[in-house]
């Protein structure tokens, strides 16, 4: 009929076939309903224009049209039934781009964007290109009819296959960019490069509760990073009580290990608080190695070493801060083992009356301390110089990731013996509560 006589062929469609196309279009445009209003531009198919007032059903309706497609209104009213006080019109110059963006910014005015969506199925390619635009810039959903099937003799849509297609804003599509730099700049502890991105990103995207949980984690992480802990419990605490119903339960689960490691590590009365610290500065260092920052991560590793023979020494009734050393431990054991150590470096000391991380593990080897039982102090010595070469101490040069291996070997040994004596499981099975989640 079509090609013999496209009158009669249009007559029999709106006779005889287009009711049952709009009973399908419905079927699948439930999500539409959620739109009070709509924007139509007019062109010279009125039949998918009809499909998305019929779908929506709006309060108002903006018709931008021209003076060829003014004669298709009438025709459009009469098949959706709507109301002359639902309508506003606006007569356009079709090339005129700057027309489209005035005639929806008056009639959107006063309303919110997330309750207007603009048709463009209509329109000539210069409206279609405005509207974009300004659904885009101004945050509200644009859509067109779309088709599943198409017969190409006849260049049409199959009737019945038509549904609504709403195009994703390609500001949305840069926000998800942006998110995915976020998860990158967080996953590599770069965490201020992830704030600068959501700060920016806080009026530009639609789903702005993803910002801003990726925000509070963000900042939480970072405080815990730079070993702020009352910052880090404030942080964690708040992000538990807004988030925890839009989070996912791994990702919960991290942050209350967090907060109940935080809890631990700022109460020193508390009976995991050494093997705590130790394990915090721990796998801080390895924070700082993943991003190659070894001379950071040598010196934390260089304190975990430090923090485990002082827990010792004062577990042993000796506080290095002030020690009263008990009489086993003489000025003259002090100097052989020190000479046993340093060799031809060795000059004489007075027992000392601060105790340093070397001293440290000469007096719990002359405790005979289990800690230091299977511990060359010879060894250790030649281990903890590393810290001193770096150009942040004495030394001229930066350090390597040898350097951290090295310091790290021994930190472990350290620490999953220390664990052992307290009857804590070792370093490694502590690294799911202690490592920072991945996003």
């Amino acid at each position: 009929m079509l090609r013999e006589d496209k009158a009669i062929a249009e007559q029999y469609y709106y006779e005889n076939i287009f009711e049952d196309v709009i009973k399908n279009f419905l079927s699948r445009s439930t999500q539409l309903k959620k739109y009070r209003f709509l924007i139509s531009l007019i062109g010279f198919s009125p039949q998918p224009i009809i499909l998305f007032i019929k779908a929506v059903q709006p309060e108002r309706i903006l018709f931008i049209y021209s003076e060829e497609t003014e004669l298709y209104l009438n025709m459009i009213v009469q098949w959706t039934g709507l109301n002359i006080t639902q309508i506003e019109k606006e007569r356009i110059d079709s090339s005129d781009v700057a027309d489209v963006y005035r005639a929806i910014k008056k009639f959107i005015r006063a309303k919110s964007p997330e309750e207007i969506l603009i048709d463009i199925t209509g329109g000539k390619k210069s409206m279609v290109g405005g509207a974009v635009m300004v659904g885009n810039l101004l945050q509200i959903d644009t859509g067109y009819v779309d088709y599943e099937d198409y017969m190409p003799d006849i260049r049409q849509p199959k009737p019945g296959s038509e549904y609504p297609n709403i195009l994703k804003n390609p500001l949305a599509v840069f926000g998800d960019i942006e998110i995915e730099r976020v998860h990158e700049a967080f996953n590599h502890y770069n965490f201020d490069m992830g704030l600068d991105i959501l700060s920016f990103l806080e009026d530009k995207i639609e789903d702005i509760w993803k910002v801003k949980i990726l925000k509070k984690l963000t900042q939480l992480y970072k405080e815990v990073y730079n070993f702020d802990y009352f910052k880090g419990i404030q942080l964690a605490e708040e992000f538990i009580k807004r988030f925890s119903h839009r989070v996912d339960a791994t990702l919960l689960g991290s942050v209350q290990n967090t907060l109940d490691i935080l809890h631990i590590l700022v109460e020193e009365k508390h009976p995991d608080y050494s093997t705590y610290t130790c394990l915090n500065f721990f796998y801080s260092g390895e924070c700082f190695a993943e991003r190659k920052r070894y001379d950071v991560a040598v010196f934390l590793m260089y304190r975990v070493v430090e923090l485990i023979l002082s827990f010792a020494l004062k577990e042993s009734s000796i506080n290095p801060s002030n020690p009263q050393y008990p009489d086993g431990i003489t000025e003259k054991s002090y100097n052989d083992k020190l000479q046993e150590v340093y060799l031809k470096e060795y000059h004489r000391k007075a027992l000392p009356y601060k105790i340093g991380l070397m001293d440290s593990a000469i007096i719990l080897s002359l405790l005979y301390h289990p800690l230091v039982k299977n511990l060359d102090v010879k060894k250790l010595k030649g281990v903890i110089s590393t810290r001193n070469d770096s150009n942040f101490t004495h030394g001229m040069r930066p350090l390597t990731e040898e350097d951290f291996s090295r310091i790290r070997r021994m930190s472990i040994k350290l620490l999953d013996t220390y664990l052992n004596l307290r009857n804590k499981p070792n370093t490694v099975e502590h690294k799911n509560i202690f490592s920072f989640p991945k996003l």
